[in-house]
């Protein structure tokens, strides 16, 4: 059987994880000050926003100033909204990093060889790109909305 918290964080898209329902509340009023100050925190989900809020231990203020600053981030890393392949391309032929399988518990493993990151010949905005390529690629492709991911470096 369901509790109330189960069947209300369902009915407001929350999934499976019905968590605390004190705790969706808390996420419910950090939305409302978020998107009073940035229209483009309707884009993101209520975990995401939950991510921030346990960030700053359910400090609604720390909160919001801390995923107003990540929208800003945002929209610098990714002006056009996404990174392409074609953005990335000269990071990507190295095949340095990419994701292969799953751990026990189906979390996605994205393995890095170091050995093929040369840092003297490679173009650093190219590269912070390509990080926020291959996290975006793996959280929309392989993450639930609440899920982790394995990272393994093989230098």
């Amino acid at each position: 059987m369901e509790s109330g918290g189960e069947e209300q964080a369902r009915q407001n898209g929350h999934g499976g994880d019905g968590g605390d329902p004190a705790e969706w509340k808390k996420v419910a009023e950090l939305r409302a000050v978020v998107e009073a100050q940035d229209p483009a925190a309707k884009e993101e989900n209520d975990f995401m926003l939950r991510r921030f809020l346990r960030a700053r231990d359910h400090n609604i203020s720390k909160a919001s100033a801390m995923f107003l600053k990540y929208l800003a981030w945002k929209r610098a890393a990714k002006p056009r909204g996404s990174i392409t392949e074609a953005d990335v391309r000269g990071e990507l032929v190295q095949d340095k990093l990419y994701v292969q399988g799953f751990d026990k518990t189906g979390r996605p493993m994205i393995y890095l060889f170091g050995n093929r990151h040369f840092a003297a010949k490679r173009d650093l905005e190219e590269f912070k790109r390509y990080v926020v390529y291959i996290l975006d690629n793996t959280c929309t492709k392989y993450v639930k909305l609440n899920a982790q991911v394995i990272l393994l470096v093989n230098s």
